[in-house]
């Protein structure tokens, strides 16, 4: 399967040219394709003035393009989403030892949702910030603000 993809590169245009397409064929070599945006990022770093337009074919695997497929719309759905202010989640503090689905760690000291639900106060609280849903079932978290204290109360 084949990938083409524009982007504006530096000069002289040959050696640029064979620059990024380079640096395409080394990453699929390692099984990744970078995205365009990460590619983007590359060129502007590599070259100051990037006068000319070129098209890029690369030919990759169907695994990796459905792996590049997901890490894009990964990347512009965390880009619409915009981060908060600091919270804590409303919970019941618990010592199960479960793995926190947010980080995959199974340390002792956690916080249960009202949904029922069970995640480390640090990831929770991160999490939150960005999304005010539950990771697994999708419940409104309650949430306050951050008071800037660390106290540690048994349902906040």
């Amino acid at each position: 399967m084949w990938i083409f993809r524009t982007h504006d590169i530096g000069t002289p245009y040959t050696a640029s040219y064979r620059k990024v397409r380079n640096r395409y064929i080394s990453e699929v070599k390692h099984g990744v394709l970078p995205t365009r945006q990460e590619m983007e990022e590359w060129i502007a770093r590599k070259m100051d003035e990037r006068p000319h337009n070129a098209t890029f074919s690369v030919e990759v695997t169907p695994e990796l393009v459905e792996a590049m497929t997901v890490q894009d719309s990964m990347e512009a759905y965390y880009e619409e989403m915009t981060k908060g202010e600091e919270v804590h989640c409303v919970g019941t503090r618990t010592r199960k030892r479960i793995r926190c689905v947010i980080c995959m760690n199974s340390k002792f000291t956690k916080i249960k949702l009202p949904c029922g639900h069970i995640y480390h106060r640090k990831c929770i609280d991160e999490w939150a910030r960005w999304k005010p849903k539950c990771p697994v079932c999708d419940a409104t978290l309650q949430l306050v603000p951050d008071r800037g204290d660390t106290s540690s109360s048994s349902t906040v």
